[in-house]
């Protein structure tokens, strides 16, 4: 049976690859057929890079390594200063923080969110300085970009609040079909709204304002009685009394509704405030 091998400690290892870098003028290479320089390349990057890149390498291995040319340097592929470079100017094109891996996203977007995702991960008080300055640049990048989601619900926002400035209504309810999530879904309008919700307070309100404006039904009934109490008050009174005007065949509907007691009460009020627009209402009143 043969006798077990010690293990050798990292400092062990990182003056056995101080030794391989003055011997050979480079450091090991991974796929070399020697296994002692096989293992030391696998120290190399898998253990030593790798624990620099997390910011978990212990201060005295880092200084010792610090020693061998090229032991420690993290950023020659890719370039990180390139590669921060390209989020922000994805963030400045798009409006939005690159997007996870799904169907139809371009995969550079997925590479530079993996990218920030790496960068990001680990409490960046236990990185080093370098990995700290790195992270919290990505961080403060991010800060001022909405996800792809976020900027998808405000540009939606946006085309309803203009959609409602042009025209006095709010749209239809297939075209605000969208808004069904936030007014009876998972979403609601009455806060509160915690920070990781796409649905805050500024939004909301925004939504409310949208939802405040008349139904096209609503717009136009209120439109057809503004121009039949102009019409009234430009002949004295008198009331679209023939097929000829446009307004009589509306008239004419209200009072077949209301006959029927399809009309609802505030509109039975409105139509009161106008003399004559409900004849039967009035021979009742006078009557009594």
């Amino acid at each position: 049976m043969s006798p077990t091998t010690r293990r050798r400690t990292a400092a062990e290892t990182l003056e056995e690859l101080d030794r391989f870098q003055q011997a050979h003028g480079r450091l090991p290479k991974s796929n070399a057929t020697d296994p002692a320089e096989k293992y030391l390349a696998n120290f190399l990057f898998t253990t030593l890079r790798q624990k620099e890149r997390r910011g978990t390498l212990k201060p005295e291995l880092r200084e010792r390594a610090a020693g061998i040319p090229g032991a420690l340097k993290l950023d020659t592929h890719p370039d990180q200063d390139a590669l921060l470079d390209e989020l922000r100017d994805f963030i400045q094109v798009n409006g939005y923080a690159p997007r996870h891996s799904r169907k139809g996203v371009p995969a550079r977007e997925v590479q530079l969110r993996a990218w920030v995702s790496n960068n990001l991960y680990l409490d960046p008080a236990r990185k080093s300085p370098r990995l700290r300055a790195r992270h919290e640049a990505i961080s403060a990048l991010l800060a001022t970009a909405p996800s792809y989601a976020e900027k998808d619900l405000d540009d939606r926002i946006a085309l309803a609040e203009e959609f409602v400035r042009e025209n006095g209504y709010r749209p239809s309810s297939r075209a605000m079909s969208w808004l069904k999530d936030y007014v009876h879904g998972t979403y609601h309008l009455d806060g509160p709204f915690g920070t990781g919700s796409r649905l805050n307070d500024i939004r909301a309100a925004r939504i409310k304002a949208i939802l405040a404006y008349p139904s096209i039904v609503e717009y136009s009934w209120n439109r057809n009685f503004d121009q039949l109490k102009d019409y009234a008050s430009r002949h004295d009174g008198a009331l679209p009394g023939n097929w000829s005007h446009p307004l009589f065949s509306w008239l004419t509907v209200q009072r077949r509704q209301y006959r029927r007691g399809r009309l609802s009460p505030e509109r039975v009020s409105t139509l009161r405030t106008l003399p004559g627009v409900l004849p039967e209402v009035q021979s009742l009143e006078q009557a009594a």
